[in-house]
């Protein structure tokens, strides 16, 4: 149902259990990879809507954010014989290297709470897609706990 994965970190400088990087700014195409002092913080997760805006930071491209454009398609992996049910697509800047991005709600301005809605697993020249997160919990087998 989704495209995820379960990971043991040896190191836990690799890793910051419930915390998103927050770079310097956002963009709809690109955005900033300059990480901040201080990153957002997942609070809970929650459903990405037709029309809702979502955000994600990605190695390649930074944070981006764009519209929700499509829920639950059914989509046809690219040079494989997988098909994804029910994923999200999003109007919004992605590349390779930007799988399994983290794709989040944010209320905007100083806040760093946000809210965990997918992860992102594929791109198109206009738009990425993304596993909802629930989804995710199913194929791992049980809630996602950030704290």
């Amino acid at each position: 149902m989704s495209d995820a994965l379960f990971a043991r970190y040896y190191d836990s400088a690799l890793s910051a259990l419930g915390f998103v990087a927050r770079t310097e700014y956002r963009g709809r195409v690109t955005g900033s990879i300059n990480v901040v002092s201080t990153p957002f913080e997942v609070v809970r997760t929650g459903y990405a809507w037709m029309g809702s805006e979502v955000n994600k930071v990605g190695r390649t491209t930074g944070w981006t954010y764009g519209r929700v454009i499509g829920t639950c398609v059914d989509v046809d992996v690219n040079r494989s014989n997988v098909t994804l049910f029910c994923q999200t697509i999003a109007n919004a800047g992605a590349r390779v290297g930007d799988s399994g991005s983290p794709v989040f709600r944010w209320n905007g301005g100083k806040f760093r709470a946000i809210e965990a809605v997918g992860l992102l697993w594929g791109v198109t020249s206009r738009s990425f897609l993304f596993s909802p997160i629930q989804l995710v919990e199913l194929d791992l087998k049980g809630t996602l706990i950030f704290r």
